[in-house]
């Protein structure tokens, strides 16, 4: 009976250890989620501060015909590019950073999944 016992024990140590690793490798990605969307959200701003202030010398350059507004416009249209092509990557790590968080607190909340 306690040989039973013991086997059942270090069964259920080995389980729950997996279950730590495979915790820790599911936060470690979180974190890098984490990292990325962080990243992304710096650019963001970076870029819309670039468009504002090209925006603001379009805005000036107006009257001076010696600037292209070609060129103007189409530096704008690039960099709002740029940043539409973030706030897709970052809705897209969002989406699954929120389902490895929704996978974390299931696998925590069952032990047996």
């Amino acid at each position: 009976r306690n040989a039973d016992l013991l086997a059942q024990f270090s069964t259920m140590q080995n389980e729950a250890m997996l279950l730590k690793i495979e915790s820790d490798s599911k936060n470690s990605s979180n974190l890098e989620y984490v990292r990325e969307l962080n990243e992304l959200r710096e650019r963001e701003t970076k870029l819309q501060l670039c468009i504002d202030g090209l925006q603001n010398d379009l805005e000036k350059l107006k009257e001076n015909s010696s600037v292209s507004m070609n060129e103007l416009k189409s530096k704008i249209l690039c960099l709002e590019t740029c940043k539409e092509e973030d706030k897709q990557r970052y809705c897209e790590l969002k989406e699954t950073f929120d389902s490895g968080q929704k996978e974390l607190t299931a696998a925590r909340e069952d032990p047996d999944h």
